[in-house]
């Protein structure tokens, strides 16, 4: 089966954002408006939040569907009715040395963004539909569906209702569909022992909580992938995130 995955030289397919700051005041870093760095050529991206030399890390995973092109069986995407719709990815296994990074086994949530605009930059890392500037993002932000941590699994969001309408518009107007993945500490603003600013993993310089994804410049075949179910009853098919040819 064709696939359609993004242009790797491209600034609109996936990575991450990540903000860090002093642990002591845990607010500063989640609440900020833009990130400190961001990467989307890495070979991995991550959901999570921990601790580095006595400074808290906050990571939100990006990753961008254009939806003006074909699906991976080579058909247009214009013209078909989207019925239901997953994102599945595959994890990396849970890393252990002078980092430490430890699926807890919590909620992860795929969320809708203000969209990235011509590229991903450090300013998206609140460009969350609903973003509200402290407190939990529960009620606020729009949350396209969730997922369970696991390291080393492939994970699967079932699509909402709204997710399912926001892509049947992104193809109707040949645009782009974009999501980000935050933690439950994150999403949550959980501060309390094991969550933001006080990690479960522990050993080494930096411990982390959380899962990394396996990313499009790793493996096109098992990073961030949108499964599609047409109301036409054409069976599944998969759009890989980024551009299409």
């Amino acid at each position: 089966m064709p696939t359609v995955i993004c242009d790797s030289s491209g600034n609109l397919d996936d990575g991450y954002i990540a903000r860090f700051g002093s642990a002591s005041n845990i607010s500063a870093v989640r609440d900020a408006t833009t990130g400190s760095f961001m990467n989307n050529s890495a070979q991995n991206m991550s959901s999570m939040h921990g601790k580095a030399f006595g400074s808290l890390y906050i990571y939100r995973c990006m990753a961008n569907y254009d939806l003006s092109g074909n699906d991976s069986a080579g058909d247009s995407l214009s013209g078909n009715t989207v019925e239901s719709a997953q994102i599945k990815v595959t994890t990396e296994a849970n890393l252990a040395g002078v980092s430490n990074i430890t699926s807890q086994g919590e909620t992860l949530y795929l969320c809708k963004t203000d969209g990235f605009g011509s590229s991903m930059t450090t300013a998206d890392w609140n460009a969350l539909d609903g973003w509200v500037s402290s407190g939990t993002y529960d009620g606020e932000v729009t949350v396209y569906g969730t997922s369970t941590e696991a390291a080393g699994s492939e994970l699967t969001f079932n699509l909402s209702s709204e997710a399912v309408g926001d892509i049947n518009s992104g193809i109707s107007a040949g645009e782009d569909f974009t999501t980000m993945v935050l933690t439950n500490a994150d999403f949550n603003y959980l501060t309390g022992t094991g969550n933001l600013g006080s990690p479960t993993a522990s050993g080494g310089f930096a411990q982390f909580d959380g899962v990394r994804y396996i990313s499009k410049e790793q493996s096109a075949s098992t990073c961030f992938t949108l499964h599609l179910t047409y109301s036409s009853g054409v069976s599944e098919n998969a759009v890989f995130f980024g551009t299409n040819f």
